[in-house]
């Protein structure tokens, strides 16, 4: 591994672990925090890649963080940005006879149009997890190898799709720990949800489970308008469910951590047995 990249992981981690102290205590993060891991990446990129391809692969990366960072056009200007940034991908993995690029190019695109995917399909639910994953794609567009500080467990998996991969793991193990906590109180059963009160659901960071429709109070897969607790308590409803709003920055940060320092263990484990 060379400095640029022990420079990378050091700025990039210092900048994660301001946004986890802003996502804990607001379940909000200011977009500055995107702006300069997105910036050190599209550095990292123009670094990696030489010659007008390299040039073509930067300004598209770039156009990348501009785009969910800034970018407020119509559908129409939105529209040809877009393919504007595409074609500036797709040129360079077509044609270009460094493998270094095309990998890199092919990296950077698919992780982001994933990561977008996954928060319009509600998986990745803040806009701020999306935008935190899309840049360090960006940032982090090689293998876990090329970033791992150890020879413990380096692999070819795409360094943020393992970042992903172990961040869900690690709030799986939050949420199990609900659970557990539910089963051994033999309250609401196999769900990683909690009982509160009302009016302390009210200023908690939570996402309420219930709703009135139809007359009837109703179990929803995560409620954030505040007029459900108003129309929860016009049913004399003084105890509500409740799921904990995650604040995923932090298991973010913390695979991030850990991948730098470990690698990607179970992948490695797995490509060792095939």
């Amino acid at each position: 591994m060379c400095d640029r990249d022990l420079l990378l992981i050091a700025g990039v981690l210092i900048v994660l672990i301001s946004a986890s102290y802003q996502d804990h205590k607001h379940r909000e993060v200011h977009d500055i925090h995107w702006w300069i891991i997105g910036s050190m990446g599209v550095i990292s990129v123009m670094s990696d890649a030489q010659g007008v391809h390299g040039i073509m692969m930067a300004t598209a990366s770039a156009m990348i963080a501009i785009g969910i960072l800034w970018l407020d056009t119509g559908r129409m200007m939105g529209t040809i940005y877009w393919i504007i940034t595409m074609c500036l991908f797709l040129i360079p993995i077509s044609f270009s006879s460094d493998d270094c690029i095309v990998r890199m190019g092919v990296c950077i695109m698919v992780s982001s149009i994933t990561f977008y995917l996954m928060y319009v399909m509600g998986i990745l639910r803040g806009g701020a997890d999306a935008k935190c994953m899309i840049v360090m794609s960006i940032a982090f567009h090689r293998d876990v190898s090329s970033y791992c500080l150890t020879t413990m467990a380096g692999s070819n998996m795409p360094f943020t799709m393992s970042l992903l991969f172990y961040a869900t793991s690690f709030t799986s193990l939050y949420a199990l720990s609900i659970i557990i906590g539910n089963l051994l109180k033999r309250d609401i059963g196999f769900r990683p949800w909690r009982r509160m009160e009302l009016e302390e659901a009210k200023g908690s960071h939570v996402w309420l489970k219930q709703d009135v429709v139809d007359e009837k109070v109703v179990i929803t897969r995560g409620v954030a308008d505040e007029g459900a607790y108003d129309r929860l308590g016009s049913k004399g409803i003084k105890e509500v469910l409740v799921t904990p709003m995650i604040p995923f920055i932090i298991p973010i940060t913390m695979a991030f951590v850990f991948i730098t320092l470990a690698g990607d263990p179970l992948w490695s484990m797995i490509s060792s047995l095939c």
